[in-house]
């Protein structure tokens, strides 16, 4: 491996690594984007194996967190980890990935797909409810909106 190749090999896997860290991710991606036109301008194809296993690991480590206490921000977090894998072509497991979510599916999400149904069904809900009831469909629509990204079936809960 060439010194130039060797050092932009290390930025790179130095900036995936930062993506540990929550509330980063669009400063990193632009740094990812900017090192990119760079590789392009030397010719430089990196060595994505080392940046393969820290993402795969940083999106199973996310997945606990929709597990316990789903969140829209976890779904987008994943998300932009997602689009990083995608737009540079990040050979990650996304078995693995699947599998660990796998899960999530048979149990939060499909909880609040229940309660979401049952919130629905009481006539004359409250304002109070009226509100619970949005944000629970919120958050139902970006878990399902992810489990999509999975390649997972999500039909039964398009009765939203």
């Amino acid at each position: 491996m060439a010194p130039l190749e060797f050092v932009y090999n290390r930025q790179w896997n130095h900036l995936i690594t930062r993506l540990e860290r929550r509330g980063t991710e669009e400063e990193i991606i632009i740094g990812i984007r900017e090192l990119s036109l760079q590789l392009e301008r030397f010719k430089i194809v990196p060595d994505l194996k080392e940046s393969a296993m820290l993402i795969e690991r940083i999106i199973i480590r996310e997945l606990p967190f929709l597990a316990s206490e789903p969140a829209p921000s976890i779904c987008k977090r994943i998300g932009l980890l997602l689009d990083i894998v995608d737009c540079y072509k990040i050979p990650v497991s996304k078995h693995t990935i699947e599998d660990s979510f796998a899960p999530i599916m048979a149990g939060p999400v499909k909880s609040l797909n229940d309660e979401v149904e049952r919130l629905q069904a009481t006539a004359g809900a409250s304002a109070q409810d009226q509100k619970t009831l949005e944000e629970k469909k919120n958050l139902l629509g970006s878990l399902i909106e992810f489990a999509a990204r999975m390649n997972f079936n999500t039909d039964s809960f398009q009765r939203r």
